[in-house]
């Protein structure tokens, strides 16, 4: 029995959380639209409480290609190390969508700018009047 339970005490600690775990810094260095050290990368790779750091030298705009991955973990930091950073959606592009129809998570910007960016409204809803939304 105290067998069994030693082995249970462990598989439960392995699976818990960890307290010690510290959260993720990812350094942005390519102004580039995809690839190794991107936004876009950077995105895709966070994890609730982790940081994004935009630290292009020098200074480049980050033109998109396609729309950035929307932002759906929680308590995320995107910031830049100096200067402000400049985001051209190119008229065609979303740039920084938080959340998605399961999500709301708290994300903080600082010192960025977004330019000619795509907006797209949600696919509507039901209320008394009729759904909102758009494409």
């Amino acid at each position: 029995m105290r067998r069994w339970l030693g082995m249970c005490v462990r598989v439960v600690s392995a699976l818990a959380p960890c307290a010690q775990c510290a959260a993720t810094t990812f350094t942005v260095t390519s102004n580039a639209d995809s690839g190794p050290s991107t936004l876009r990368q950077a995105l895709i790779d966070a994890a609730d409480g982790d940081t994004i750091t935009l630290n292009i030298a020098p200074a480049a705009t980050i033109q998109l290609l396609s729309n950035l991955p929307p932002i759906v973990v929680n308590n995320l930091q995107i910031n830049v190390a100096a200067g402000s950073q400049l985001i051209d959606g190119q008229n065609l592009f979303r740039a920084l969508a938080i959340g998605s129809e399961t999500t709301a998570p708290s994300v903080s910007i600082s010192n960025i700018t977004v330019q000619n960016t795509a907006a797209i409204g949600g696919a509507g809803g039901s209320s008394l009047l009729g759904g909102g939304g758009g494409g």
